[in-house]
């Protein structure tokens, strides 16, 4: 049987890190509850049971995660040393960047940043001689002016980066442009590749790899900009919407620059499902609680 270990780091099958605090009784039911808390963001406690904390990962729910369990312990030190990023900096983002995304509508609001941002570093690891600083920035800025203008988010997200005064306190004017570039060049939609390793970075870590959540920011979108839509015209443009962007032949096929194994496993499983109408209702319907 497994062992919780107090003290120690986990990972989450999704990607973030999380350190576990202590084992307490639920005061009614007698449940053992795992306290632990986000490596990485807030620090907010969390409790769950610890059947739950232990289990192994739902793989039909989830058949593209190789991960075996929910929570698996990992080694403190490699995941410091990818994350370790400039505390100042750190500061600055979480303070004053990242509380700017709840202007954004839910698909690329701070839950969807904070997923790229883990991401990103987990792609930067292939890299040599990466500043893990840079991958942090490019990865908090991308989405930033998609409340302004969704269609060219990139462009103005990619000006803020640019004209933030108090990143120049971290980077030189060099770094600062290979950035700005990176920002600019992440969409899947875009022609040709990115500029720069950055914009690989990036632009990979953008890409979904959880079925829900393309049918959710879809959803989401649509509501807040055509909410006089029907709700099967809303089914089908997102189903359209989705075949363009993630179908055979479409423009973010190929728009991953490392290997990503549960990218290559949603593909299909999004191929499929816009490719017969009646299931991608099914599913539409299910994911979004309709």
């Amino acid at each position: 049987m497994r062992q919780i270990h107090i003290n120690h780091t986990y990972r989450h099958f999704k990607g973030d890190y999380y350190f576990v605090t202590d084992v307490v009784k639920h005061s009614e039911t007698r449940e053992d509850y795992v306290v632990y808390r986000h490596l990485f963001s807030d620090g907010a406690a969390c409790a769950r049971p610890l059947s739950m904390f232990l289990s192994e990962v739902d793989h039909d729910k989830y058949p593209y995660i190789k991960q075996k369990y929910r929570f698996q312990e990992v080694n403190f030190a490699d995941v410091y040393d990818r994350n370790h990023i400039n505390p100042q900096l750190k500061s600055y983002i979480e303070r004053k960047i990242l509380p700017e995304y709840s202007q954004n509508e839910e698909g690329h609001g701070i839950k969807h940043i904070r997923y790229v941002i883990q991401r990103s570093f987990g792609f930067a690891d292939f890299v040599s001689d990466i500043n893990y600083d840079m991958v942090y920035a490019i990865a908090a800025y991308h989405d930033l002016a998609h409340h302004i203008d969704a269609k060219n988010h990139e462009k103005l997200s990619a000006d803020l980066l640019q004209k933030d005064q108090t990143l120049r306190k971290f980077f030189n004017e060099k770094q600062i442009k290979i950035m700005s570039e990176a920002v600019y060049d992440h969409r899947a939609s875009m022609s040709g590749e990115p500029r720069s390793i950055y914009g690989k970075i990036v632009s990979s870590a953008d890409r979904d790899v959880d079925i829900e959540t393309p049918f959710k920011r879809t959803y989401s979108y649509r509501k807040e900009h055509t909410p006089d839509a029907s709700l099967d015209d809303m089914i089908e443009e997102s189903r359209q919407h989705l075949k363009n962007k993630y179908g055979k032949n479409s423009y973010a096929k190929d728009k991953m620059y490392f290997p990503d194994e549960g990218y290559a496993n949603f593909l299909q499983k999004i191929d499929e499902l816009t490719n017969d109408k009646a299931k991608f209702k099914q599913e539409f319907l299910r994911i979004n609680q309709l």
